[in-house]
Order: structure tokens, then C-alpha cells, then sequence
């Protein structure tokens, strides 16, 4: 009896090295998605700090000149699989159109929760408040960057 006796604390020691292991395993495997998670929002923080970067100098007067239209918004969502985002206006600053305007900002999200962004896209939150600057007709959809002079208000209201 003692060779089974034996052979059960075997297996009872061989199945506790074992959770153990898997324990480590996946301790393992949560630092490496930490890991990652951590240098793709580096990326991110450091591309959008030099999102302005590769911009060219421009004015104050001559983004107003280059706009045609230029408004003080709420987005109505986020970013969308076709990086087209509508915003409720608050007012236009110049030029006019309708209440609710549809704006690419360059920055697209993909149904997986993947995205992709041009360098100088906006990444807009919904019920974030915005000042865009655009490029286009408000009857159509409007097309601006941080380039163009875009900027979010400070907070959400």
C-alpha cells in the first residue's frame, strides 16, 4: 500500500508544480500585454506631440484665411471605421451651414478596436468640445487637422 500511498502524493505534488507553473505562465503573459500596452500608448502620447511638429509655421490670421469654415463644436461620437465624425455646432465663427456637421479628422477606428490615424489626425472623444478649422462645404463633409489649426477646448464644456 505504501508504493499507491507513494504514488498519490507524486501526483498531488506534480499537480501543484503544475498550477504553479501556469500561475508564473500567466503572470508571465500579463506583463508582456502590460508591456505592450504600455509602448503603443507611448507611441501614441509621443505621435500626438508631434502631430504639430511636422506642421509648418502658420499664423493665427492665415489659418483663418485658409478655413472655410471655422466653428466651435461637440463631437457626437468618436472615431468611426470611416474616420468621418459628426459634431453638433455650438456656433460658427465663419462662414455657416447646419446644425450638425460632418467632419474627417484623420483618425479612424476599425470594428476590432484597431485604428489608424494620419500624423496631424484629431483623435476626438464623444462630448468632447472642439474649434475646427475645415477645409471644404459644411454641406459635405469637412476635412481639417492639427495642422489647419484645430484644437480642443480645455475640458468637456
Amino acid at each position: 500500500m505504501e508504493p499507491a500511498a507513494h504514488t498519490t502524493l507524486i501526483r498531488r505534488s506534480n499537480a501543484r508544480e503544475d498550477d504553479v507553473r501556469r500561475l508564473d505562465q500567466t503572470a508571465v503573459m500579463a506583463m508582456r500585454c502590460l508591456t505592450a500596452l504600455g509602448a503603443a500608448a507611448t507611441l501614441l502620447v509621443l505621435s500626438a506631440a508631434d502631430a504639430h511638429a511636422s506642421c509648418a509655421p502658420v499664423s493665427a490670421s492665415e489659418r483663418w484665411n485658409r478655413a472655410a469654415v471655422i466653428v466651435d463644436a461637440r463631437a457626437l461620437e468618436g472615431p468611426t471605421a470611416t474616420g468621418v465624425q459628426r459634431f453638433h455646432v455650438l456656433r460658427y465663427l465663419k462662414g455657416g451651414g447646419p446644425a450638425v456637421i460632418r467632419v474627417a479628422t484623420g483618425v479612424a477606428r476599425n470594428r476590432d478596436g484597431g485604428g489608424v490615424t494620419s500624423g496631424e489626425g484629431l483623435l476626438v472623444r464623444r462630448g468632447q468640445r472642439w474649434r475646427i478649422f475645415a477645409r471644404g462645404s459644411p454641406r459635405r463633409v469637412l476635412r481639417t487637422s492639427v495642422c489647419d489649426g484645430s484644437w480642443r477646448h480645455g475640458g468637456s464644456g
